[in-house]
């Protein structure tokens, strides 16, 4: 690493070129240089006429060196505003040491070195610009220095890499005729040195700290590197209608335009595989980050890559491919794309290990599986899932577009190879889109649902289309009665109205009917073709639960349906649900009363708020001769969880975690009792939830500091995940292969009733919990215990089931 720069007074000192650093800009451009100039033997005769057949690469190098040398005065001598009359920072001549010393004809290897150091003598003056901004302008106030760092970083940039002529360094900047013409590929060579430069082992230490540092490097890198194809092939810039989008222009193939894409795709390749490597000295998240910047800008990965490559960039998809598996932890198997049916995804919606890892790192890494296709290796449904789990929700978006975008290109080619390819590629494309979708469902993100479902409605159907704008619909009519908003629960009902009838119209009648049955089947509580009447029941039951009634009688009058609110109508309404879904005091169920007296059931359980009243209630809980608990979690807007639920076949407990965690006996008591359950230090055999990632997720969000009641590393959880056992046992329940079988549907399967999912939507951070509520808490906990029981008796179920 090059030594730290030291500040006095004004001027910050160049540090000593390290030559560790040298050789490795060197090394990684040279072995790009030739590897490309081996791909384009006639890269000179596509412009330049001559006998020598390296003029065009003298010339193009000798031009990159140029542009990075006057990249470097700009950046000595920008002044801002209020210091003008200041004199200029560090040594702002084009003339340094050894780069005005024009080397010899044909020796293309000294040329190459010059431009490494010329590289990081020009990252160097970009970091002390940012410093300036940074600890000059604004000293005390760290957002607006980075606005003015940014701001000055493209001003910077701009009047260098935009202009189309350079002066010539042998004749008057003044001279009328002392310009050349700046090649494309002299452009392409500089940004690719100075992103080699910055990409992490040649960082220039400026700042005083690790952290700003890797903060700057990537300002820069983002201010330097193109952001589209278009900035590095000349020609205007094209605007689609909405004058927001730029239409990239199409690689014209000829000799330099491969030159440009086989030298920056080796570049990515060599940077790509040093991050594999996890060399020591080099931040992988800045390496990352650099990398994905001229993936970007340079347009590889995409339909070019068929055009200008003789492999159609599959070293490229190779590389990434291992880069993705080292940051997340997987083997090959786990990650291989080599099954792309429907019935199996490849990996489980458990796949990918994102603990410890950073999202400076994963961000990154996703974004380059979204610009260079690597289905031939990665399942794209692995992708997605690391992505929501890290909350990484616009780069599992972008993976999707890829699939989608892979699947209109193929389907545009006539030829029977590309017609093959399509048929895969098509199904990745069904895979990819019904998988974030899926996923945002299970996590309850129903509005994100919603969009994806509509936003790739030809690839994850018409019926996920239809349940997922029902369920944002149930959550957002949910949460407009609590805040009065009444005006726009017609507007949700007619947003399911219009869903219903376009599913109906893309759907032929005995399609349609088959649709309804499957969705039953696969787990889901209301058919498509309900659900119009049901969003009508739901949204005037929520409006007698708040004591709306004035709103429920409009809202029924308008929509043509009876309301009457009366003991009559409520004690029918509450016979028709008690036949349908399981109740509390149903033979079975917690609140049976065995003595025979349905007037006196068991009394619902309350919520446990005290830290001596959960120890309690544990101890007996953990003696249930059984030894098996269900679990379950609720939470509202907030991230951690706001109703923890505990269930043997016969008691049942509700915790308060807000509560319990606000003060430090609580923590410890949870810590004693949960955490312990968790990691399997208890008398407890079999931990089971249902769909129970997202579970996990809000548990560890729910500490408070580094008080952590609840395991942070996923390794040591102990739970199985019933969804799984039931894909396993019997996959004819499971649909959509078979891991998205829905909690209601197997209570119907396996216990005789349907689950009611009415209070799923309701309001869990609300205090006191309504009595609905409690009972939906206890018998979502106690079901995962039934059913699991039902299943032990029929099957030997083991460790294989257990996800961790």
């Amino acid at each position: 690493m090059a030594q730290s720069s030291v500040v006095e007074g004004d001027v910050l000192k160049r540090p000593r070129l390290d030559d560790d650093e040298i050789e490795f800009v060197n090394s990684v451009l040279l072995k790009s240089i030739k590897t490309a100039s081996s791909h384009c033997p006639n890269f000179s005769d596509s412009k330049y006429q001559s006998s020598r057949n390296d003029v065009t690469l003298d010339i193009a190098l000798d031009q990159a060196l140029d542009l990075m040398q006057y990249l470097n005065k700009q950046a000595n001598e920008f002044c801002f505003e209020e210091t003008n009359q200041r004199k200029s920072v560090g040594d702002s001549s084009i003339a340094t040491e050894d780069c005005d010393a024009r080397v010899i004809e044909n020796d293309m290897n000294s040329r190459i070195r010059i431009l490494a150091k010329q590289a990081i003598r020009t990252s160097h003056s970009l970091h002390q610009l940012v410093h300036r901004a940074d600890f000059r302008r604004y000293p005390s106030k760290s957002s607006k220095s980075g606005v003015h760092a940014w701001k000055a970083l493209q001003a910077v940039v701009s009047s260098s890499f935009e202009v189309d002529s350079l002066p010539s360094p042998a004749q008057s900047a003044t001279a009328a005729d002392s310009s050349t013409e700046l090649l494309r590929s002299s452009r392409s060579l500089a940004w690719l040195a100075l992103g080699i430069t910055l990409s992490g082992k040649t960082v220039v230490e400026v700042s005083p700290d690790a952290e700003t540092t890797k903060k700057t490097t990537k300002m820069i890198a983002s201010a330097v590197i193109p952001k589209h194809v278009m900035n590095v092939l000349k020609g205007a810039t094209m605007m689609k209608a909405n004058k927001k989008e730029p239409i990239l222009p199409e690689y014209d193939v000829n000799e330099e335009n491969r030159f440009i894409y086989f030298i920056s795709s080796c570049t990515v390749i060599e940077m790509l595989h040093l991050a594999a490597r996890e060399n020591e000295g080099v931040d992988v998240s800045v390496l990352l980050q650099v990398a994905s910047k001229l993936v970007n800008g340079f347009g590889l990965g995409g339909h070019h890559a068929e055009t200008l490559s003789e492999d159609g960039g599959g070293e490229l998809s190779k590389a990434v491919s291992i880069v993705l598996n080292r940051v997340f932890g997987w083997k090959a198997t786990d990650s291989s794309s080599c099954n792309h049916s429907n019935n199996n995804h490849g990996m489980s919606l458990d796949s990918g290990r994102t603990d410890g890892i950073n999202n400076d790192i994963a961000a990154p890494a996703l974004a380059l599986a979204a610009r260079i296709p690597v289905w031939d290796f990665i399942n794209p449904n692995a992708l997605i899932n690391v992505a929501a789990e890290m909350d990484l929700w616009c780069s599992a978006e972008l993976i999707c577009d890829a699939t989608v975008d892979a699947v209109t290109k193929s389907t545009e080619k006539e030829t029977p190879p590309k017609e093959q390819k399509s048929q895969t590629l098509d199904t990745i494309a069904h895979i990819s889109t019904r998988a974030i979708i899926d996923i945002a469902s299970d996590y309850r993100l129903y509005r994100r649902a919603d969009a994806f479902a509509t936003k790739y409605y030809d690839f994850g159907g018409p019926e996920r289309y239809a349940d997922a704008r029902f369920l944002h619909a149930c959550d957002t009519i949910a949460k407009l009665v609590k805040k009065k908003q009444f005006q726009i629960i017609e507007k949700q009902v007619e947003r399911v109205d219009e869903a219903v009838a376009r599913v109906k119209n893309d759907l032929v009648p005995n399609d349609f009917e088959k649709s309804a049955t499957r969705r039953d089947n696969c787990g889901e509580e209301i058919c498509i073709d309900s659900m119009s009447v049901y969003i009508r029941e739901f949204a005037l039951r929520r409006l007698r639960e708040g004591n709306q009634l004035t709103v429920a009688v409009r809202l029924a009058g308008l929509w043509q349906m009876d309301y009457e609110h009366d003991s009559d109508q409520l004690l029918q309404e509450a016979k028709k649900r008690k036949l349908t879904y399981l109740q509390w005091d149903d033979n079975g169920c917690p609140g049976f009363n065995p003595d025979g007296n349905e007037n006196a059931p068991k009394p619902l359980p309350d919520l446990i708020t005290e830290p001596s009243k959960l120890l309690e209630s544990f101890r007996t809980l953990e003696d249930d001769p059984g030894r098996t608990i269900g679990f379950d979690a609720e939470w509202g807007d907030s991230k951690g969880v706001a109703v923890l639920q505990l269930s043997t076949l016969n008691q049942t407990l509700l915790l308060d975690i807000p509560a319990l965690t606000s003060t430090g006996e609580g923590r410890k008591a949870l810590k004693y009792s949960v955490g312990r359950l968790f990691i399997g230090q208890t008398k407890v055999r079999n931990l089971i939830g249902f769909g129970c990632k997202e579970d996990f997720c809000r548990l560890r969000a729910s500490s408070v500091g580094n008080d952590h009641w609840f395991p942070q590393n996923r390794d040591r959880l102990i739970a199985t995940d019933l969804r799984h056992v039931i894909a396993e046992t019997n996959p004819e329940l499971g649909g959509r292969g078979g891991l998205h079988v829905g909690l209601s549907k197997a209570c119907e399967f396996f216990l005789g009733k349907q689950l009611d999912k009415a209070e799923q939507c309701s309001d869990w951070s609300s205090r006191p919990l309504s009595a609905e509520q409690r009972e939906y808490a206890a018998l979502d906990a106690w079901a995962c215990a039934a059913i699991h029981n039902k299943l032990a008796d029929a099957y030997p179920l083991n460790n294989m089931y257990i996800k961790r």
